[in-house]
């Protein structure tokens, strides 16, 4: 993103209310004390999960964040309630990857969240097309179908490292209607196999052995709220995947429709169903066609600390 376009956010952020829907979960305690692990004042084990899909192009990834969350600076004003440090392992896996690794995220502010992640990575061929190792010529080669079929997938080990700040925000519309966003820009450093340049099946374009990347996924929704415990999300998703060495560029733009679910249960403190329609603006491969995900995350108490 621009630095005028994080200076709006920004502007904006600082109306918000808080930047997520977890306060009324802890009830007047939270709202005395600050929420600052899935709504309340106190040290918690949780599970994060993220499970995607999409069709075009098709693949599948499950993220599961296993950490601590504890309470930074105890203090309720929404500026400050969501304050916390996390620290765990995280885990990413689909059919042909998996990276497994650990993770430490801090939120000074509740607008504001500063995370850094590194992990071990594994391919693996399987009996479809564009999976696995499959090595290349160079950044211009084809990673079609056609140029890569699953018999040349082969396995390889790799090492993957991301720093990724977070802008996100609330500013209510009026009545219990509100405007949600948030911004993540992910500076990512990828090294697999011992190949010169080989195909990223997770990040769906030719990559050199070693390569540096910056990805931005940004969210703009609204948010009414349908139940005491649901919220009805409306709204867009841009992501944007940027390679300064090639001056390559992956736009995909959908529209995106959530509900959330808070506190179904003791342990799942938060539920999101979601679906995205839109289409590729640019990619080497794709750009032109229509696209769809599909996916859930959740978020799980285990244990207060």
């Amino acid at each position: 993103m621009t630095i005028k376009t994080w200076g709006w956010l920004l502007a904006c952020a600082l109306l918000l209310t808080t930047p997520s829907a977890h306060a009324d979960d802890a009830g007047e305690a939270a709202a005395s004390t600050g929420s600052h692990c899935l709504g309340e004042d106190c040290g918690k084990l949780i599970l994060d999960q993220l499970l995607g899909a999409r069709l075009i192009p098709v693949g599948i990834e499950n993220r599961f964040d296993l950490g601590v969350c504890l309470p930074l600076v105890r203090n309720p004003h929404p500026l400050l309630a969501y304050t916390n440090l996390r620290f765990g392992a995280v885990n990413y896996v689909s059919p042909t990857y998996a990276h497994l690794g650990g993770f430490v995220a801090i939120s000074p502010i509740s607008i504001l969240e500063f995370r850094a992640e590194a992990s071990g990575l594994a391919l693996w061929p399987t009996p479809f097309d564009r999976t696995g190792y499959q090595v290349v010529d160079d950044y211009e080669a084809s990673f079609s179908k056609a140029a890569l079929p699953a018999s040349a997938g082969t396995s390889a080990w790799g090492f993957f490292a991301a720093f990724k700040p977070t802008l996100r925000g609330r500013v209510p519309l009026g009545g219990r209607v509100s405007l949600v966003f948030s911004d993540t820009l992910s500076i990512e450093f990828w090294q697999v196999g011992d190949q010169d340049y080989y195909f990223n099946c997770r990040r769906d374009m030719v990559l050199a052995r070693k390569q540096w990347l910056i990805v931005n996924g940004a969210v703009l929704a609204v948010e009414v709220p349908v139940h005491p415990n649901a919220t009805l999300m409306l709204g867009a998703m841009d992501d944007v995947l940027y390679v300064d060495e090639i001056d390559y560029l992956d736009h995909r733009l959908h529209g995106i429709v959530a509900i959330k679910m808070d506190r179904l249960g003791k342990s799942v403190r938060e539920f999101r169903p979601f679906v995205g329609v839109g289409g590729v603006l640019s990619h080497r491969e794709f750009q032109g066609q229509a696209s769809i995900i599909l996916g859930i995350s959740a978020a799980y108490r285990l244990a207060r600390l």
